[in-house]
């Protein structure tokens, strides 16, 4: 649904010929820097079974480690961040840890609307975009995740991140005020390419990259699973082999189409 609100967002910018400034946010270490303080209190704020918080306190709170080398352990030392690596519930957790500032963005009015919808920060756990026709409201939300960040205690990488343009002609050119962002104090990585969600978003040629990166992708797949016996002779049963091929290739392509 994230990568759909994006396509209807260029879509939508095409059509009111407007520039669309994307800005992909790559976080340090998402997962292993959520305060678990933090973590539990807006948990608690959620209206949760009591019961079923008091669970997911036992399980964060006074957490201590050692580490254990060549048989010897070491005095144990608190663990007061990250969410456990692997874990069924650290994604939800994660998604909790950030609402409020997905709630900051839509309730500032500023970014993309799709119509009467707030699309301005189309999101899956730790893969945030910002998406704005204005490149003076872009800043104003990258100060909004600067300071949440601050806040939550957790780094955003200013290099890391990418912002692009798209659909930039010499008829709205004139409305760019600004020619470059900054995240924090320091200026926001500007490129004609950036990956969310594992697609390519690009200032031009979009659907031919990603179409050529899901056909060789697929290619590979195909070729991997050969050894499973999915090929022609002597291998799986025609309909199984059929099936994994649904599942696993036709798919990968079919999604970028």
């Amino acid at each position: 649904m994230a990568a759909l609100l994006i396509s209807e967002a260029q879509m939508n910018s095409k059509q009111m010929k407007e520039i669309l400034y994307l800005a992909t946010l790559n976080t340090k270490k998402a997962f292993d820097v959520v305060n678990h303080d933090i973590l539990l209190d807006k948990l608690f704020q959620r209206d949760i079974p009591l019961d079923i918080w008091e669970t997911i306190y036992e399980m964060y709170h006074d957490l201590t480690s050692r580490i254990n080398w060549k048989g010897k352990y070491s005095t144990s030392f608190p663990i007061r961040q990250g969410v456990r690596q692997g874990g069924i519930l650290s994604t939800n957790f994660y998604k909790a840890y950030i609402e409020d500032l997905l709630i900051q963005l839509e309730e500032s009015n500023v970014g993309l609307h799709l119509g009467t919808n707030y699309s301005g920060c189309p999101t899956c756990a730790d893969d945030i975009l910002l998406l704005s026709n204005s490149d003076e409201d872009m800043q104003v939300m990258l100060n909004t995740v600067n300071t949440y960040s601050k806040d939550h205690q957790y780094t955003i990488h200013p290099t890391k991140s990418v912002l692009l343009k798209q659909n930039q002609t010499s008829s709205n050119s004139g409305k760019v005020t600004l020619s470059a962002w900054e995240l924090g104090n320091r200026a926001i990585t500007t490129s004609d390419q950036a990956t969310h969600l594992g697609l390519t978003r690009s200032s031009k040629n979009e659907n031919l990259i990603n179409v050529d990166e899901r056909i060789s992708l697929a290619r590979r797949t195909s070729y991997s699973l050969m050894k499973t016996g999915v090929h022609g002779t002597n291998g799986l049963n025609p309909r199984v082999s059929y099936n994994i091929y649904t599942e696993y290739i036709y798919c990968l392509v079919s999604f970028t189409v």
